[in-house]
């Protein structure tokens, strides 16, 4: 039997009827309108395979986050997703039918974007991620589960998107006859970072893998969302070679506090509210 959101909620010790909300296209989302509010999450298996080791992910990803938020001075509660567990103690509800539910703390005051406004927020966000980086850079990544198999194996990307050029099922390829040649022409980088991981060269860390202005909530301090994003994962390091799609945060070149801006942009804050990116 199919369970309503209400009944839902009530694993997580809530007893309210939710409402849709956000415009996402990947998971069923509602906010719980209560104080604090809540934001409520039904998981897309057909993009995530694995719940459990998802939500096992986020659990240990934020609670280091929050360790470090909190040595730091700053306010886990607005720096951070904060998970809601459910009255048997789990990051997750699973329902009779198979599917899966989540909670966490609505972020009051803040505002995600889909599309850039001012070189202001494209600032704020690139530096909310690599706050996010820098915290997670002593996180042991060998214990993160790769929810999406094979994410950063370049040579299979390769291989994707010659399929995917050969087969031009939309009938765009002759129009992007440049840009195919361009990623042709650079075949030879497509396996460096998976070769210097395999050797050992390249040691495994936390990255992002959806570093765009979505996941970032800019208000009143800024927040990166969209944990679910998180996988092990080469780190950040100087290259100019292309090796995997922009989401992935290793193909940007580390830059050290002395080549970053001196100074921040003011940020904008107002009376908005975030969400996890759905």
């Amino acid at each position: 039997m199919t369970e309503s959101i209400k009944e839902i909620l009530t694993h997580f010790s809530i007893e309210l009827n939710p409402s849709s909300y956000g415009n996402g296209h990947i998971n069923d989302t509602y906010l719980v309108a209560t104080d604090p509010s809540y934001i409520l999450q039904k998981i897309n298996k057909n993009v995530f395979k694995k719940p459990e080791e998802v939500m096992e992910n986020i659990k240990l990803v934020t609670e280091h986050l929050r360790r470090k938020i909190i040595a730091e001075g700053g306010d886990p509660m607005r720096e951070t997703l904060n998970l809601i567990e459910t009255v048997d103690g789990k990051p997750y509800y699973r329902t009779e039918d198979g599917e899966y539910y989540r909670m966490y703390v609505f972020v009051d005051g803040a505002r995600s974007y889909d599309v850039v406004e001012s070189p202001e927020q494209l600032y704020n966000a690139a530096k909310a991620f690599g706050k996010f980086q820098n915290m997670l850079a002593d996180f042991p990544a060998e214990k993160l589960y790769e929810v999406i198999p094979r994410f950063h194996d370049t040579r299979k990307r390769y291989a994707d998107f010659l399929a995917a050029v050969e087969a031009d099922s939309a009938g765009r390829a002759a129009g992007a006859a440049r840009e195919i040649q361009f990623v042709k022409d650079r075949e030879d980088a497509v396996g460096v970072v998976v070769d210097d991981i395999a050797s050992g060269r390249l040691p495994v860390r936390v990255t992002h893998n959806d570093t765009t202005l979505t996941p970032s909530c800019l208000g009143r301090s800024s927040t990166i969302s969209a944990t679910r994003s998180a996988l092990p994962a080469p780190p950040a390091r100087r290259t100019r070679r292309i090796s995997t799609r922009s989401g992935s945060i290793w193909r940007i070149s580390r830059r050290s506090q002395r080549d970053s801006p001196r100074r921040s942009p003011p940020s904008r804050s107002g009376n908005w509210s975030c969400f996890p990116s759905p």
